[in-house]
């Protein structure tokens, strides 16, 4: 749920405000990140796990669509959120009627639109409380609802002794543990107290080897009961958790054996069942713009083009460097050609 007035909004509704004060660039090929599900989360205080939904219902009524950029700060392509034609003229109509609301702001009662000036609608709004009073900072916060709130402690207790089982962090397990760290709004200062732990206990472990009256972190021991939500139509806690952790180690386009190692420990520490990884796996490479058959190189050989394309010319010198690049990545020249041409269609 959230605080304030905003919470007398549908979360379709704050999503065609954030959309429409945030226009997805027809020609950017490298976009912000508050178009990804993720940004939407956070700018509109619609819980992670609720977005999917929301989305998907905005699409179907044909006010969203998306597509596929390189986000900023990000390894990989991500799918990024956009109003069509109806949305945006669903989304006037809405600014129109923001703009004649009146609310009390200090001791006078205002009208939105003479004070609004060039603020975007969901800042202001998230000002306003829930009898219509302005104040300086915000009001609206999104608080989950009772009971809803994963163990967090036991989560990074699991990952960080499977992290630690061959005595340090590799830059992989830093990314996914910091990406647990901002899903589950957690505090460095315990994550680096947990860790130290999970080291101490790994020499300890190695020193004793035989001795065996420490905890059993084993994969197959789930430490949360949440599951997916099937009927409700949207991401469980624990599934949201999940995909943006595969997220992450998907951002170079493939799960090497630590972080596979890891999801597997996250797992059942989330209480999900093992086949539930294919279907989020689909899921985050569908969030990613990857094709269920895109690899690695294939990849790889799409981002030089698009660097080749930039000025809408390749020449005689790139010509040469991507035909070595297709001879070193296996690239045959159907696929050179369908990648030719997603490329350019993007430049127009």
């Amino acid at each position: 749920m959230v605080d304030g007035w905003l919470a007398t909004m549908t979360s379709q509704e704050r999503l065609l405000l954030h959309l429409l004060d945030n226009p997805l660039p027809e020609r950017a090929w490298d976009v912000k990140p508050h178009l990804t599900q993720a940004g939407i989360s956070e700018a509109t205080f619609v819980h992670r796990k609720h977005v999917p939904r929301t989305i998907k219902l905005a699409m179907k009524r044909g006010f969203v669509a998306d597509d596929t950029r390189h986000i900023i700060g990000s390894k990989q392509r991500r799918k990024v959120y956009l109003l069509t034609p109806e949305g945006k003229q669903q989304a006037g109509k809405l600014i129109a009627r923001l703009r004649e609301m009146s609310i009390d702001k200090g001791d006078e009662q205002c009208v939105v639109g003479d004070i609004i000036g060039h603020e975007k609608m969901l800042y202001f709004l998230a000002h306003v409380d829930s009898h219509c009073k302005w104040h300086d900072v915000s009001v609206s916060i999104y608080s989950p609802p009772p009971g809803e709130k994963i163990a967090a402690e036991e989560i990074f207790i699991s990952v960080f002794g499977q992290a630690w089982s061959d005595g340090h962090l590799s830059e992989d397990e830093k990314g996914i543990i910091s990406v647990l760290r901002r899903v589950l709004d957690f505090p460095q200062s315990e994550l680096e107290r947990i860790s130290a732990a999970a080291s101490l206990a790994r020499d300890a472990a190695n020193q004793s080897p035989e001795d065996g009256t420490g905890e059993d972190l084993s994969p197959d021991t789930p430490r949360c009961g949440n599951s997916t939500d099937e009927s409700a139509g949207e991401l469980s806690e624990s599934d949201a958790i999940y995909i943006e952790v595969l997220l992450e180690a998907l951002s170079d386009g493939q799960l090497i054996r630590e972080e596979d190692a890891m999801l597997s420990r996250l797992r059942s520490s989330l209480g999900l069942a093992e086949g539930a990884h294919e279907k989020m796996h689909i899921t985050a490479r569908e969030q990613l713009g990857l094709d269920a058959t895109e690899t690695t190189h294939v990849m790889a050989y799409a981002d030089a083009l698009r660097v080749a394309l930039a000025d809408e010319i390749i020449t005689a010198d790139e010509e040469a460097i991507l035909e070595s690049l297709r001879s070193s990545l296996n690239i045959s020249p159907q696929q050179h050609l369908s990648l030719l041409a997603t490329e350019r269609a993007k430049l127009n």
